[in-house]
């Protein structure tokens, strides 16, 4: 029997984005995969940085926009404090900005990045349990309110079978930020004869590391996502070896082109990663080589991890996370507690 759904309308809130899009990529994602019933509108606000006068005018910006549900999709969480607490969501993945030492800043950034705003909503959303464990350990909040939704798998990774390369496998790193943790990834590749192509502009000390262990390498900058999708399609292994992450996308889009995948074994990774992923302790330099030179040297375990990858995707499909927000935003709309 059909049954026509009440419409929900949705306004997505989006930060104004600079050189990074991901953000901008999950939700869209999501916002295409929703139901019909669920009426979105995506919103970027006007102002970038952290500057008093970009806080008032993207808050002021907010409470023009409201709807429905409000779903703050990240980033610019302050703007909550500008919209009805029992109509809006929040997304935090993850806490990062408070990392360091202590400092005036870092206690502004707390308060009006987190700890106003998770009072001023009337759910809070996070990509993985790990995030959900250090925010609930950093701020003051219910945890009735707050919801684990992953991120979403794009639908442009799709599975494409390759011959390995075990004389000279490429190797694709994702990401160049400190706790992507490159330079100990760097140091145990010494010696092993590889292309590291890495996603990102790598930094001086990066550079200066990847010579000195004769790592050969090459970096990608601006890609399209089309382009960046072809870029794990011709890949042999992914290396994500982070010390921190919200969530981890990378494993995910490795395990779905059909790629041996190698993690961390901290943070949200092995919640992420399952067990299709080879885990390492991203301090440890000789394990993280003992992992690199196994799949290369083990075809049975490589196959292993391809298989179990493609099963792992199956949790994170576009449209199993949208029927998940779309469950949210109805409960928000209803006014259910």
């Amino acid at each position: 029997m059909h049954i026509d759904l009440p419409k929900v309308d949705v306004a997505l809130f989006f930060r104004r984005s600079g050189v990074f899009f991901s953000i901008e990529e999950i939700f869209g994602t999501v916002a295409e995969h929703l139901p019909e019933s669920i009426r979105v509108k995506s919103l970027t606000a006007p102002c970038g940085g952290a500057r008093v006068a970009a806080l008032l005018a993207n808050c002021t910006w907010a409470r023009g926009n409201g709807t429905d549900v409000n779903h703050i999709t990240g980033d610019i969480h302050y703007v909550a404090m500008a919209l009805p607490r029992k109509r809006t969501i929040l997304t935090i993945h993850d806490l990062r900005i408070l990392e360091g030492p202590p400092s005036l800043k870092k206690s502004l950034l707390k308060l009006l990045w987190f700890t106003l705003p998770v009072t001023h909503c009337g759910r809070i959303t996070v990509i993985s349990q790990a995030t959900k464990k250090e925010l609930l350990r950093t701020v003051r909040v219910n945890p009735a309110k707050v919801r684990v939704i992953p991120d979403p798998l794009s639908p442009r990774f799709t599975f494409s079978l390759r011959p390995f390369n075990g004389t000279r496998p490429t190797l694709l790193q994702v990401g160049t930020t400190e706790n992507k943790n490159i330079l100990r990834l760097v140091q145990a590749l010494h010696g092993i004869p590889c292309l590291l192509k890495i996603l990102g502009k790598p930094t001086d000390e990066q550079v200066n590391c990847l010579r000195e262990n004769g790592v050969d390498f090459e970096p990608v900058v601006g890609l399209s996502s089309e382009e960046v999708v072809a870029l794990y399609r011709e890949c042999d292994l992914v290396t994500f070896v982070s010390t921190c992450e919200g969530f981890g996308l990378p494993i995910i889009e490795g395990n779905a082109v059909g790629r041996a995948v190698i993690t961390s074994n901290l943070s949200s990774m092995p919640e992420v990663a399952g067990d299709a992923a080879l885990l390492v302790d991203p301090f440890d330099v000789s394990a993280i080589r003992s992992a690199i030179q196994a799949v290369i040297d083990n075809r049975e375990l490589r196959e292993a991890l391809i298989q179990k990858g493609v099963k792992n995707v199956e949790r994170f499909s576009a449209r199993t996370i949208a029927n998940r927000y779309a469950e949210l935003y109805r409960e928000v709309a209803s006014g259910a507690k």
